[in-house]
């Protein structure tokens, strides 16, 4: 019951707690508003789910249940 999304990304962990907040910008990317994972995050709280994000082996491994 639930959807697991992994990838290599960018290398070592993102700051579990913020970013999923509004505007972060872990790195500062410049083509980046900070909006995609704060959006996704109030998608899943509107239908009553919940995201999150742990960084295993080399992976950023986000989950939505």
């Amino acid at each position: 019951n639930s959807l697991t999304i992994a990838n290599t990304g960018q290398a070592g962990p993102l700051d579990g707690e913020h970013i999923f907040e509004r505007f972060y910008q872990g790195s500062k990317k410049k083509e980046s508003t900070g909006l995609g994972l704060a959006i996704a995050e109030a998608i899943c709280r509107q239908y009553g789910l919940h995201i999150s994000y742990q960084y295993q082996e080399g992976e950023h491994i986000f989950q939505v249940q």
